[in-house]
């Protein structure tokens, strides 16, 4: 009989569930391909509480187009996979109305054959008859779904834009789900949907215990309901146009909202997508009538509300944006910005905090999008004196490094910092420069992140002079436990340089990414 085999430190600690079920939590972990290790994975993997595997309706083609596996193949599928799989369904309908019909057969016969072991329902839906499908689902199966996700588009060769959904609503009630905590409801159709926001809105009633809820742009539903709700997202997507946007935005309705959980809310957005034509807004031309003064503003406190994001307060205008603010005592983050291009309201802003001389003690995270008057950084200090992380980004111009660095050399608590820079300087001596200039920031700092959005792949070959500056200023940074310089790219013989000062300083490049590959 042959002696079996010792296993390695490795292999025991692979097997040990407790350490496996920490690994297979990391995002890094391919799920799919972790299930065919061995037998005793697969079984980890189908035992998680908060899965990423998903039982997906469409084949593995679906980036291309979708073509629907065959209905009877599918029974077959159903009849043979473990339950476990169907924790989380995801599933989407392509260009094509003839392929709806399948795909909703398909989910129907799903949910019901596994209604007591979905948790997750993830679908992406290009026609209103696909989302009568998931209202009979949820009406009939489902108990215990924790999570419905839905993202509605229409695509069409002539109105593409234009579309107007049927004049049709929901108006009978859905029975409860209490398990239900997040609702994700996304719109890419310009046009109103009744069909959509009454759909919204009995989820809503049906969701006594909802917690999280993400809904598009110019949806008001009655709130009065949720009372554990906590984080509310609402969306602007690029499928609208800055008129479109503005005309489509009720300050009252979403005064009205806000006033039915404010007193609850942990978490408050009004966030901007680019999922639709992947460009921002700032390339925006329309002419548009701005001179409405704005409506929107606080009419109680959020004593609960932790972190505050308007990334667009050209568009989602306060009466007083930082009288608002004000209403936010247990406040800690907050990220402010515009999208409109020939938009002031970032600058005008800070420039009304400074001169009513706010003081935001609890504020530790803030997140600026396009300042473009880099003199009222030096501002930034007094405002939010306990700062702790700082993020600065500007695609537009008005922002160069040393200026951002100088202005926070001596920002007592700050020790993250992350600059976005339009482009860098043309001569690579202005950035080492810089770099070095404020030696003194690099003390305090435990982190420093620079990018820019230029898409510029000059290559520099650096002179003596600027290698030794350079050398100079990554030698400043050595306390620091992460820094990284992108978008710079460097000959052959600089990056041989860097890379050897950086080994002799013990910089380790997992810990400093200097140097682009």
């Amino acid at each position: 009989m042959e002696p079996q085999r010792e296993r390695s430190v490795q292999e025991v600690a692979l097997n040990n569930p407790i350490i496996l079920t920490e690994i297979l939590k990391q995002s890094s972990a391919p799920l799919k391909s972790c299930r065919l290790v061995s037998h005793f994975w697969n079984e980890m993997v189908l035992s998680l509480r908060n899965t990423r595997l998903a039982l997906n309706l469409n084949t593995k083609d679906e980036e291309v187009e979708t073509y629907p596996l065959p209905f009877l193949a599918f029974f077959d599928l159903c009849s043979k996979f473990d339950a476990r799989l169907a924790k989380r369904v995801t599933g989407k309908t392509s260009n094509c109305t003839e392929e709806t019909y399948p795909l909703a057969g398909k989910l129907s016969h799903l949910c019901i054959s596994f209604s007591d072991r979905v948790e997750i329902l993830d679908m992406r839906i290009n026609y209103e008859d696909c989302l009568k499908s998931i209202s009979l689902v949820f009406r009939n199966s489902l108990p215990n779904l924790k999570q419905l996700r839905i993202r509605f588009a229409f695509f069409d060769d002539n109105e593409e834009y234009d579309y107007v959904p049927k004049r049709e609503i929901f108006v009978t009630p859905l029975p409860e789900k209490p398990n239900l905590t997040v609702f994700n409801l996304k719109s890419e159709v310009v046009a109103a949907s009744p069909i959509l926001t009454s759909f919204a809105q009995l989820v809503v009633n049906a969701s006594p215990n909802l917690r999280e809820a993400t809904l598009p742009w110019g949806f008001y539903p009655d709130l009065e309901r949720s009372k554990f709700l906590d984080t509310l997202t609402l969306e602007l997507d690029d499928a609208r146009g800055l008129d479109v946007a503005l005309k489509q935005l009720n300050p009252s309705e979403l005064t009205r909202m806000l006033d039915q959980v404010g007193g609850q809310l942990l978490h408050l957005s009004f966030s901007y997508s680019t999922f639709h034509y992947g460009k921002s807004m700032t390339e925006d031309y329309h002419v548009v009538d701005n001179s409405t003064p704005p409506g929107f503003r606080l009419l109680r406190k959020m004593p609960k509300l932790r972190k505050f994001d308007n990334e667009m307060i050209d568009i989602i205008q306060h009466s007083d944006l930082w009288q608002d603010i004000g209403r936010m005592p247990a406040l800690k983050s907050l990220r402010i910005g515009k999208i409109w291009k020939d938009s002031t309201s970032v600058d005008t802003s800070l420039k009304n905090l400074f001169e009513k001389q706010h003081i935001f003690t609890n504020v530790a995270d803030l997140r600026i999008h396009e300042l473009h008057d880099p003199r009222l950084l030096d501002g930034l200090k007094t405002a939010f004196p306990n700062l702790q992380k700082l993020w600065l980004d500007n695609k537009e111009a008005g922002m160069e490094l040393g200026v951002v660095l100088k202005a926070c050399v001596g920002w007592g608590g700050l020790n993250h910092l992350h600059i976005g820079l339009p482009t860098y300087a043309k001569k690579m001596w202005d950035i080492v420069k810089a770099l070095l200039d404020c030696a003194e920031l690099y003390k305090d700092l435990k982190s420093l992140e620079i990018e820019t959005h230029s898409w510029d792949l000059t290559w520099h070959d650096l002179t003596e002079t600027e290698l030794h500056v350079f050398k100079e200023a990554l030698y400043s940074m050595k306390g620091m436990d992460r820094v990284v310089i992108r978008d710079l790219y460097f000959g052959d013989e600089s990056r041989r340089n860097i890379l050897d000062v950086m080994a002799s300083n013990e910089m380790p490049m997992w810990k400093f990414k200097v140097v682009q590959e």
